[in-house]
């Protein structure tokens, strides 16, 4: 039996939250996991804990309750004894990588999971970074990326070139498969009309995710396509969000935007739409995209991150920020005979089912543990 100790910076719904999860749910019994969040414990924590995982909260809310965790994270570490330290994102990767270092637990594994985070993250979380540049040559035994461009950006940057492993995320395949019978009652939950395209996108609400681009686009495809509706799913996307409704305001398409905010049932939702747009600025390994491919959507993404890998289709691949390239990509895919446009949704199907199962992904992880964790140090 492996002991392996998850230290990750909160447990609420992201994109590296839910492939610890997936990880955790899907693991082999040879394998035992506990989960330690530096924030609070969150919807997946408590979803965790009801299956039976220890899941510990360390309470960090600013550098006033730094000491008190990371001593907390210490005395953790040292009563478990785990054979595998496993960190996800900057602040787990020093923390949770200096706390196994510091009580002798040598076999940490860093998990990193974006990009440009210039473009993402604040000033402390850059320079974070940089320290844990340095530090990816004492600290860690191996660090996985969740995308290639992130591995790029990150040895770039200085991070440890011998202890990189790329690792994508895998699908809970069967969560996305055989929605199909759903997709009347969405659109009609939606009052979308038929004949009406449905333009859908899923990602919180943050600048990152650029929905202003989005939005900007929209506007200038209705001035051709009256049938178009697009509906945005994701936290901060909803009616209360007063710079959102602003801006949709602002660029006319008030009536044309369906907001329902987070949501639980998003492989249930994607069944409704026809066409799905990723519109970040940044990206790692865009989860989200893989789960609309998985579905039988077509898609039209923006080159960020792993995203234009992932697709695997250049016609539908435009820069970021790109409001014209990004309409052109949207009309050409418009063109299309739905006969074109199913046989995308088929291979854009085939290729998450061929490659990136969590199924294959967890195997990957279960060989990492097995090979780091043999050294009981």
């Amino acid at each position: 039996m492996i002991k392996v100790l998850h230290v990750i910076v909160g447990l609420n719904v992201g994109g590296a939250e839910l492939m610890l999860q997936r990880l955790i749910n899907n693991s082999s019994d040879n394998v035992e996991h506990m989960v330690v969040s530096l924030t609070t414990k969150g919807r997946i924590g408590e979803e965790l804990s009801a299956r039976g995982i220890v899941v510990r909260s360390l309470g960090l809310k600013g550098l006033l309750t730094l000491p008190g965790c990371f001593f907390n994270l210490l005395r953790i570490v040292a009563s478990i004894k785990p054979d595998v330290v496993h960190t996800w994102m900057y602040h787990a990767d020093f923390l949770g990588g200096l706390a196994a270092f510091l009580v002798g637990r040598r076999n940490v594994v860093w998990c990193v999971r974006s990009t440009n985070i210039e473009l993402a993250g604040n000033k402390a979380t850059v320079l974070l970074r940089r320290v844990c540049a340095f530090f990816s040559h004492i600290i860690p035994r191996k660090i996985i990326y969740a995308a290639e461009a992130s591995r790029l950006a990150h040895e770039r940057l200085g991070y440890c070139e011998k202890k990189s492993l790329v690792v994508p995320n895998g699908f809970l395949v069967n969560d996305f498969l055989g929605n199909e019978h759903c997709r009347d009652e969405v659109r009609s939950e939606l009052s979308i009309e038929e004949g009406d395209i449905l333009i859908g996108t899923v990602g919180r609400y943050h600048p990152v995710k650029d929905h202003a681009t989005m939005i900007a686009a929209l506007s200038a495809l209705v001035k051709t396509r009256q049938n178009l509706r697009l509906v945005m799913v994701g936290r901060g996307l909803d009616s209360s969000n007063m710079e959102l409704l602003a801006l949709l305001e602002q660029w006319g398409v008030t009536d044309q935007c369906i907001l329902l905010g987070q949501r639980s049932d998003v492989a249930r939702l994607m069944s409704g739409f026809d066409i799905f747009c990723l519109h970040s600025i940044s990206e790692g390994f865009p989860n989200v995209l893989g789960e609309a491919m998985l579905s039988g959507l077509p898609c039209v993404v923006t080159d960020v991150g792993d995203a234009s890998f992932l697709l695997d289709d250049a016609r539908f691949v435009s820069k970021s920020r790109d409001v014209g390239e990004l309409v052109e990509n949207m009309l050409l895919m418009f063109s299309l005979s739905g006969h074109e446009r199913k046989n995308i949704a088929i291979r854009n199907r085939d290729r998450i089912l061929n490659g990136f199962s969590i199924e294959s992904v967890v195997s990957v992880y279960r060989e990492i543990y097995q090979n780091i964790g043999s050294d009981r140090s």
